[in-house]
């Protein structure tokens, strides 16, 4: 089994206040996941993608209907300057079927960057 990193960033849609009421159209969602492939890993990280996805709204004026589909997808990170991007970072992490507790879905990112 190795990690991959799923990543989806959601760029020049608007950005809301960060909160859960009005958490914003674009935002950075990472999640570790270790898997036997990248197909399994990409496939996985697309059902983490639509959970974030679901909790982020899901205080807002306009939650997502359960069981809808978003039309969003997210990717492996296999180059090597992004993986270093986020090297020192805290991100989450999972595995196959685990879906992880996502804290404050609703800010503009799921990644802790480094205090400078």
């Amino acid at each position: 089994m190795s990690n991959y990193l799923f990543r989806y960033l959601q760029l020049f849609s608007y950005l809301g206040r960060g909160t859960p009421e009005d958490p914003g159209g674009d935002f950075e969602m990472c999640c570790w996941i270790k898997a036997p492939d990248e197909e399994s890993a990409l496939a996985w990280g697309q059902v983490l993608l639509q959970d974030y996805y679901r909790k982020r709204f899901s205080r807002s004026a306009d939650p997502i209907p359960e069981g809808a589909t978003v039309p969003i997808k997210g990717d492996i990170l296999s180059n090597r300057e992004e993986l270093q991007h986020y090297a020192n970072c805290i991100i989450p992490g999972t595995q196959l079927n685990e879906i992880p507790d996502w804290k404050a879905p609703w800010k503009n990112s799921n990644v802790e960057y480094p205090k400078d």
